[in-house]
């Protein structure tokens, strides 16, 4: 598989994040930055947030990638050390890059195995509802960011953890599902991923779900490469009951927590 990690000047988090990446390993220098096997480093001068359309670009320059992992930063107003990866889009107007009522390409296996090797050497790792641009990208993309603070994101530590995670990256398999409702900070459908073989797409939040509809539903199944979709026990009653009857339309099917089989063996 073949990575591009995409890197901002802009951002100090993402620049520590590289510095790490390139003490990890030895790079060659290559058209557009960086390359180490199958992996491609490439520093841009804009923010993360605005690059729509980045893959076809990096194409026309015949940089060919399987995956697009931006490093980056978690502003958190809790203000605690914590490393996130979450896929990105916008569920109504963007206000913050991408454009409206688009989801980009989801990379859910990719996902999973990044939180895993990031658990093993981090003590609070999750998964974030979706969010933010850019969402023009054809290619599968995901944020992976040091949280929270301007303090935490010059550490060496986790800009090291997250480094050599991304160095050693393979794709798991396992069953992807889309998540509906919870908190932005996915904890319950992290723990599941911690805990069994799922892997999940898209998350869709409890604050946005009333701009769910059938054509974003759609765009989440065929984004993240699945029929299956979970809901978050806490769920509105109401919102559950429209969002199933929309799923049942697209031929798709809601799996229990009973269904994903947590191991108990695993610890989160």
């Amino acid at each position: 598989m073949n990575i591009t990690i995409i890197a901002s000047s802009k951002d100090p988090a993402s620049l520590n994040i590289q510095k790490k990446l390139m003490e990890a390993v030895i790079w060659k220098p290559a058209d557009k930055g960086y390359k180490h096997k199958n992996f491609r480093l490439i520093e841009i001068d804009e923010p993360h947030l605005c690059q729509d359309g980045i893959d076809k670009k990096m194409e026309v320059d015949g940089i060919k990638s399987d995956l697009l992992i931006f490093i980056s930063r978690h502003e958190g107003k809790d203000k605690s050390p914590i490393l996130t990866v979450h896929f990105t889009g916008n569920f109504s107007e963007a206000k913050f890059g991408g454009r409206p009522r688009e989801l980009a390409v989801a990379a859910p296996h990719a996902a999973k195995a990044l939180l895993l090797s990031l658990k093993s050497s981090y003590d609070d790792v999750t998964m974030e509802a979706t969010h933010h641009g850019p969402s023009f990208l054809h290619m599968p993309s995901l944020y992976v960011e040091i949280g929270s603070t301007k303090n935490q994101w010059c550490l060496d530590a986790p800009a090291k953890v997250i480094a050599n995670a991304i160095l050693a990256l393979k794709v798991i398999s396992g069953r992807v599902a889309i998540g509906l409702g919870g908190s932005h900070y996915a904890r319950r459908l992290t723990k599941l991923i911690f805990n069994s073989d799922i892997a999940f797409g898209h998350i869709f939040s409890d604050h946005v779900l009333h701009q769910v509809d059938e054509f974003m539903l759609k765009q989440a199944f065929e984004k993240s490469g699945t029929n299956l979709a979970y809901f978050d026990p806490r769920i509105n009653a109401h919102q559950r009951d429209r969002l199933c009857h929309i799923i049942h339309k697209l031929n798709c099917t809601v799996l229990k927590e009973s269904d994903i089989k947590e191991n108990d063996n695993k610890n989160i």
